[in-house]
C-alpha cells in the first residue's frame, strides 16, 4: 500500500480505500493518481491486467495494484437495439481475502457483479466499511436487458451500497429506476486525461470536412448506418471533399472497407494507434463522429473535446448527452433516424469558420469542467457527506 505523504492528511477524508474494477483501462489512470494523492492508503483491485474490448497504457508504479486469480469468460448480451454484444465477465478468486489484508475504510466497487456481491459480504463482515457502487449504465444501455437476474439481483446489491456512483443523468434515471433514493446518488463522470489538453488542432478548418471516430468497429456503434448517409450525403454534394479517419478495430472492419464510396469521400483505417497517439489523431480532423446506439459513456467524445473537436454525436451515449450542446459544443442525431444524420452533416458543412473557432473553444472547456482533481474532489466529499 501507499502509505505517503498526500494532499488529504489533514482532512475527514477517509485514510484507506480500496478500488474494485474488471482492469485498470488507460483513460483512468488519471483519476486513480489523483486519488492516491488524497487517499493515505489506496489501493486497485482488478480482475485482469488486460480487457481485449479497453485501451490499455503502461500502469505508473506509483499505484498500488493487485490483480486478481481470474477466468475470463465471453459473454454475448443483446443490446437495447437487439444487437449482439461481445463483452467479458470475470471469475475472481482471492477478493475478501485481499480486502481483509489492506482493512479498507472504504470500498469503490465497480459495477454491478461478482466483485460487488464480495464487496457487500466483506462489509457485512465489517460494518466500519463503506461501499459505494459505481454503476456506469444507463437508462438506454439497460434497456430491454429485464432478465430475472437483473430484476432481482441489481436492485439487492443497490439498497445495500452507502452510495451509488454514476456517468451523467442517464445513469441517475436507471438507479433511481432501482429503487435508489436521489440524496444516495452521486454523478462521477468519467475524467479528461491531461495529455489531451496538452494538444490543439493543427490548424483551422480548410475546404474538406474531415471526420473522425475512435473506438471499436462494432454494431452497436452505429458506424455502418452512418457511413451508409455519410456515403449518400456526399454524392448529393460532389463538391464537398470528405476525408473520415476511424481509429480502432473489431468485426466490422471489412465491412467499412469494402463500402462503395463516391469519388469525394474518402474513408481511412489508422492501424495500431496506440492511446498516447491518439491526441495526435484527433487534431487531425475538424469533428468527432459518434454514432452509438447505446454507450455507457463515449470517452472518445470528452478526448476529442479536449483537444479543441466539436462532436457530430448520439444522445445515446451519455458523454454526449451531458457535454454536446447543438450549435456551441457539436451537433446532436439518432443513429437510425437518416433526416437528423443528414442535418447534422449539413450544420457540419455550413459552420462558418468564425463559429467553429467558438464551438471548439467551448468543446475544450466543457472537457477541462472534468479533470480528474474537480472529479476526485466531489467525489471525497460526497462520501464524506454519507458517513
Amino acid at each position: 500500500m501507499n502509505n505517503i505523504p498526500v494532499e488529504s492528511c489533514n482532512t475527514p477524508w477517509p485514510r484507506r480505500m480500496a478500488f474494485l474494477t474488471p482492469t485498470v483501462t488507460a483513460y483512468r489512470i488519471p483519476f486513480h493518481q489523483v486519488l492516491s494523492r488524497r487517499v493515505a492508503a489506496y489501493h486497485i483491485i482488478q480482475s485482469s491486467p488486460h480487457d481485449p474490448c479497453l485501451p490499455h497504457a503502461p500502469l505508473p508504479e506509483s499505484l498500488a495494484i493487485t490483480t486478481l486469480q481470474s477466468l475470463r469468460l465471453a459473454h454475448h448480451d443483446i443490446s437495447p437495439e437487439g444487437r449482439v454484444e461481445k463483452t467479458y465477465v470475470y471469475l475472481s478468486r482471492g477478493l475478501i481475502s485481499t480486502l481483509s489484508k489492506l482493512a479498507p475504510e472504504v470500498i469503490i466497487s465497480d459495477q454491478l457483479g461478482q466483485r460487488t456481491l464480495g464487496a457487500i459480504y466483506y462489509c457485512w463482515r465489517h460494518p466500519e466499511t463503506r461501499l459505494f457502487i459505481y454503476v456506469d449504465g444507463s437508462d438506454i444501455t439497460e434497456k430491454n436487458r429485464n432478465d430475472i437476474l437483473r430484476r432481482v439481483l441489481r436492485p439487492w446489491l443497490l439498497r445495500r451500497a452507502d452510495g451509488v456512483l454514476v456517468n451523467g443523468a442517464g445513469g441517475t434515471r436507471y438507479v433511481r429506476a432501482q429503487g435508489v433514493r436521489p440524496a444516495k446518488i452521486h454523478g462521477s463522470p468519467y475524467t479528461t486525461d491531461p495529455r489531451f489538453l496538452g494538444v490543439r488542432k493543427t490548424s483551422g478548418r480548410t475546404g474538406e470536412l474531415r471526420l473522425a471516430y475512435a473506438g471499436r468497429f462494432v454494431p452497436v456503434k452505429g458506424l455502418l448506418e452512418f457511413l451508409n448517409i455519410l456515403t449518400a450525403w456526399g454524392a448529393q454534394h460532389p463538391r464537398q471533399h470528405i476525408v473520415f479517419r476511424l481509429a480502432g478495430d473489431g468485426p466490422l472492419r471489412g465491412q467499412l472497407q469494402a463500402r462503395p464510396l463516391p469519388p469525394n469521400v474518402v474513408v481511412q483505417i489508422e492501424d495500431n494507434l496506440s492511446y498516447q497517439n491518439m491526441p495526435a489523431f484527433y487534431a487531425q480532423a475538424d469533428w468527432l463522429v459518434f454514432p452509438s446506439f447505446s454507450d455507457t459513456w463515449g470517452m472518445a467524445v470528452q478526448e476529442a473535446m479536449a483537444v479543441g473537436l466539436p462532436v457530430l454525436g448520439s444522445p445515446n451515449s451519455q458523454a454526449v448527452e451531458e457535454l454536446v450542446h447543438p450549435g456551441q459544443t457539436g451537433w446532436l442525431f439518432h443513429p437510425d433516424r437518416p433526416a437528423e444524420i443528414v442535418a447534422a452533416l449539413d450544420a457540419a458543412a455550413e459552420t462558418s469558420t468564425e463559429n467553429y473557432a467558438r464551438m471548439s473553444d467551448q468543446a475544450r472547456q466543457a472537457a477541462v469542467a472534468h479533470l480528474p482533481e474537480q472529479v476526485v474532489t466531489q467525489l471525497m466529499e460526497f462520501i464524506i457527506q454519507q458517513r
